[in-house]
């Protein structure tokens, strides 16, 4: 009885962290791609930009699109897809579907999670570097969600120990 016990514990705790790698890569994913669909990266007064748009009282594109802000886009894009992909693995890993059996399919979504905090932060960095201080609650989001993401896929590493190399 206690051996079944100690068995069922010793499965039950990976479980446990992929549900809250789950959940953590989820919310992080979330926080990014809000953070990356509005216009508040930078505010000033009563003007504002985001990756997309520019507003000071009525909002437009950008007149003219400049080598970092395609390089910002690019990369809080790929995070977003990055942190998809790992939300999505670490979900049907979570409620036992068998394709997650596959070692190398769950080291892609620790590799994804990892991706996602890296690309985002680059981001934010490429964007920063660029425009200065007065950063906005959306680039805020994309810190918050790339953090969120790399917690997530260090979350799914430890259920990793013990899995067939298949």
């Amino acid at each position: 009885m206690f051996v079944l016990l100690t068995t069922v514990e010793e499965k039950m705790e990976p479980l446990m962290l992929v549900r809250i790698a789950a959940v953590v890569l989820g919310i992080g994913t979330l926080f990014v791609v809000i953070g990356l669909a509005t216009d508040y990266w930078w505010s000033f007064f009563n003007a504002n930009l985001g990756l997309w748009r520019v507003c000071s009282g009525v909002c437009g594109s950008f007149p003219v699109v400049t080598g970092t802000l395609s390089a910002t886009r690019a990369f809080a894009v790929l995070s977003f897809l990055a942190g998809v992909a790992a939300t999505v693995v670490a979900v049907l890993w979570a409620v036992g579907i068998s394709i997650t059996e596959k070692k190398m399919l769950r080291l892609m979504a620790v590799a994804a999670g990892f991706a996602s905090a890296g690309l985002g932060l680059l981001a934010v960095i490429i964007f920063a570097a660029d425009v200065g201080g007065n950063f906005g609650w959306s680039f805020a989001l994309m810190i918050v969600g790339s953090i969120a993401n790399g917690i997530g896929g260090g979350l799914l590493i430890v259920p990793l120990r013990g899995v067939a190399a298949v």
